[in-house]
């Protein structure tokens, strides 16, 4: 923060601002990625073709049920505790 007002850039906290947006974001990157879809929509967007069960299965390899795990969050303040409000 002190090199920014050295270089003469304005600095401020605004507490509380978009916290419900942040935390819905970071929900959503996180069962991008524990889900991989982020990967799989790739492969369709380059026109990789599935053909058949052993080919889908080798696509989505390394996703993952979410149904009954669990998901900690430490030491996120306010978008924590918006967060864990959510049961997956």
């Amino acid at each position: 923060m002190l090199f920014s007002l050295h270089a003469g850039i304005a600095v401020c906290n605004v507490p509380g601002y978009g916290v419900e947006e942040v935390a819905d974001s970071t929900l959503c990157l996180i069962l991008n990625l524990y889900r991989r879809t982020y990967w799989l929509a790739n492969m369709v967007k380059e026109g990789k073709k599935i053909s058949g069960p052993e080919a889908l299965r080798e696509a989505a390899q390394g996703s993952a049920r979410i149904r009954g795990d669990t998901l900690g969050l430490v030491g996120l303040g306010q978008y924590c505790s918006i967060i864990h409000c959510i049961k997956i």
